[in-house]
């Protein structure tokens, strides 16, 4: 990597934090409806649920939850 890239990934890296403070200084007044809309969705989000299995093409997919954790899993198989 020559120096002219690097200062170029320096700068780029540098405007994007300073984005981010950006954003979070105008969003800071949602804070607690974000927390509250979050625990709202993982209260309603039922624990250790599998979709069914749907048949696209020669794959199936589904999806899976585990307890505890803030995202589900997909699968595909054959």
């Amino acid at each position: 990597m020559n120096q002219a890239t690097q200062r170029n990934n320096e700068r780029d890296t540098e405007c994007l934090l300073l984005q981010n403070v950006r954003f979070e200084k105008r969003m800071e007044h949602l804070q607690d409806l974000q927390r509250e809309l979050f625990l709202e969705q993982q209260n309603r989000k039922k624990e250790e649920f599998v979709s069914p299995a749907v048949r696209l093409g020669n794959f199936w997919y589904f999806s899976r939850n585990f307890v505890g954790k803030p995202y589900d899993v997909q699968y595909r198989c054959w």
